[in-house]
């Protein structure tokens, strides 16, 4: 238990316990109206410590968080999701983010959201193709929780609903890069390769790459349908100090997404297909980049009864290119994932397990965690994470940084 971390925790440990006039890290006066509080505002404080134990060393991490969803009026809420953290490991630093910071807009059947905002236009656990849009927050690291990894963006989303039908428009502003790790972090594999790409560095913050996307759905009893088209870019940032990230570059797709309800089994399925930009070394060992189609396709079955839950889920990446590219993530793909859970003791219990397996290269991942929730405001969850393959391929890349994991989570 390091100094720095620790000196992190006792500091909001006691802020949180005794009243100051200091002002809040969050005014939420600009957020909410003085009367959010009487008209159903929730506001909720989280304090979080981790270990992680490397083979490469130790890496510790303390965070506040707060969450907060007050009515402003009969047809508008507002939604904040704020943490700050600080990880001490290789390399020490301290971290503050926005997850989620937007209105929420409903007057009959139409719904309009406005502000920073979590994306979710897919239905897979693992892999969905028709959520490529939304930008990923990898420097922590690898997770069994997918939504964890997903980051918030300026977007606006319009929404009308019929019987059984809906539309839903989105337009994003500006662009919201992939994040991940920074050099001296257990997860830094992909991070030299990223400040060495073309056109890399501090973007300029004025340029505005504005991104559209149209879908439309359909639920004929419990079968579901969602068709989608997307136009828009990614880039690839290093969450340090120097703020590399690569020019943002493009990505268009169209994609098809289905579900079907049988009583305890759901059966999902997606399809996309498009273009994205792909990094490679040319014959001379230079950074190259080029604009092939892709297709993406994931199929999963998911049962749940009482306490027991069970997720399989097969998916495919193929790239029409002869050259590898840089990030194994954008290369040709083919996974075969699980995850199970049984619940017990009450429901205070939860054991999961969960794996990857490439059905080509032999790449896979294992994790394995327990956590319990001992009182309303109390939780603890231990695990162990754990990557094996070739270094050039996704997973096999992090075996180095396969850990135990321990985990304590309450409210303040």
């Amino acid at each position: 238990m390091t100094k720095f971390v620790l000196t992190f925790f006792v500091f909001f440990m006691a802020s949180a316990a005794s009243a100051t006039d200091e002002m809040p890290i969050i005014d939420m006066s600009q957020m909410v109206s003085e009367e959010a509080p009487s008209s159903g505002a929730v506001i909720r404080w989280q304090g979080q410590y981790s270990y992680k134990k490397f083979e490469s060393g130790d890496e510790a991490e303390a965070s506040f968080s707060m969450n907060s969803n007050g009515k402003l009026n009969p047809y508008m809420n507002a939604h904040l999701d704020v943490e700050l953290s600080a990880i001490d490991g290789d390399s020490s630093r301290l971290q503050n983010t926005i997850h989620q910071a937007f209105l929420d807009n409903s007057i009959g059947r139409y719904n309009f959201n406005i502000g920073i905002q979590k994306i979710d236009w897919g239905q897979m656990d693992f892999q969905s193709p028709a959520n490529l849009l939304a930008p990923l927050d990898l420097s922590r690291g690898i997770s069994g929780d997918v939504d964890s990894q997903v980051r918030g963006t300026a977007a606006l989303q319009f929404k009308m609903t019929f019987d059984g039908f809906f539309v839903e428009a989105l337009f994003r502003p500006f662009h919201t890069a992939h994040l991940f790790p920074g050099q001296g972090s257990p997860w830094d594999r992909a991070s030299a390769a990223i400040s060495q790409m073309p056109g890399a560095g501090v973007q300029n913050q004025d340029r505005q790459y504005g991104s559209q996307g149209l879908r439309l759905g359909l639920n004929l009893g419990t079968l579901g349908i969602r068709v989608m088209s997307y136009s828009g870019y990614e880039s690839f940032k290093i969450n340090d100090s120097d703020n590399v990230e690569t020019s943002p570059t493009e990505l268009s797709y169209n994609a098809l997404a289905m579900d079907l309800g049988l009583g305890p089994v759901v059966f999902k399925g997606e399809f996309a297909a498009g273009t994205r930009n792909v990094y490679y070394l040319n014959s001379l060992f230079q950074i190259q980049e080029e604009l092939p189609k892709f297709q993406n396709a994931s199929i999963a079955l998911d049962y749940g009864v009482d306490s027991l839950n069970f997720m399989l889920e097969l998916a495919s990446s193929k790239t029409d290119s002869d050259n590898k590219s840089l990030l194994p993530a954008q290369g040709d793909r083919g996974t075969i994932s699980t995850q199970s859970s049984i619940k017990l003791n009450n429901d205070d219990l939860v054991i999961s397990f969960i794996t990857q397996h490439a059905l080509e290269k032999g790449e896979q991942m294992l994790i394995l965690k327990g956590s319990n929730q001992f009182r309303d405001w109390l939780s603890v969850e231990l695990g162990y994470v754990d990557f094996a393959g070739e270094e050039e391929t996704l997973l096999g890349q992090y075996k180095k940084s396969s850990h135990f994991y321990s985990q304590l989570q309450f409210d303040l």
